[in-house]
């Protein structure tokens, strides 16, 4: 992954947002369908094409990196008892 997200663009094809996160394709669309990620389909005459916005894909994953409500309870603790 490119250290900018700035090299990506706002909107991704499937194909680019697996590129861009850890996440596979059924997995994308999974989130895609349950309303967990933001985006869309273009559809043309020949095809449809489907797209996830990158901020939303990035909040996603942001949030699946926060601590724990056990763990910030446990900090909580130690922090009172100046551990």
């Amino acid at each position: 992954m490119p250290a900018s997200t700035d090299t990506y663009p706002r909107w991704m094809s499937i194909k680019d947002a697996k590129k861009y996160s850890p996440l596979g394709e059924t997995l994308l669309l999974r989130l895609l369908d349950a309303g967990k990620i933001k985006g869309g389909r273009v559809v043309d005459d020949k095809r449809k094409t489907r797209f996830i916005d990158r901020l939303s894909l990035d909040r996603y994953m942001e949030s699946m990196c926060e601590t724990s409500t056990v763990e910030k309870e446990a900090l909580a603790i130690c922090e009172e008892l100046g551990i």
